[in-house]
């Protein structure tokens, strides 16, 4: 990440276009984090393992970046919410 974030800024008069990609299986293990709250019936979104996988990843590149981990917080806070309602919902 710590490589991208140098390479955009190393164009300071143009303006980048960034496509980005879900980081490190994340789209496979919210599938799959999805899937285990709605099949496992886990009382706490905290006890499905992907998505402290999920939480991990960001957190350990928000800190490779020297970003302040607040960042990622709302998105955590929202993929919860979201695990909760999916178990609710069946």
């Amino acid at each position: 990440m710590r490589e991208v974030a140098d390479l955009i800024l190393s164009f300071p008069d143009e303006t980048p276009v960034v496509v980005l990609s879900a980081m490190g299986k994340t789209t496979n293990n919210l599938l799959l984090a999805g899937e285990n709250a709605v099949s496992c019936g886990a009382p706490k979104a905290s006890e499905i393992p992907k998505l402290a996988v999920i939480k991990d990843l960001h957190l350990r590149t928000v800190d490779e970046l020297g970003l302040d981990k607040s960042i990622v917080s709302g998105f955590h806070m929202h993929i919860h919410r979201r695990a909760i309602s999916a178990r609710v919902n069946i």
